[in-house]
């Protein structure tokens, strides 16, 4: 998915913010990494696992 496609702009941003604003705040930040991971495993899901690896590096 690339930042200027239709599906970003008029599905996937939309549905990313509404579904931040409506979340409690102490689940925001875990929502913003679930919703990065859909974005990046998108186009390719092995994505994903990279992606996971740069959370668990970042976090310890």
């Amino acid at each position: 998915m690339v930042f200027s496609s239709h599906i970003f702009l008029f599905y996937f941003l939309p549905g990313a913010l509404l579904s931040y604003y409506l979340a409690p705040r102490k689940f925001r930040n875990s929502l913003l990494t679930l919703t990065s991971y859909l974005f990046y495993g998108w186009s390719n899901p092995l994505f994903c696992f990279l992606m996971f690896f740069s959370t668990l590096v970042d976090y310890l």
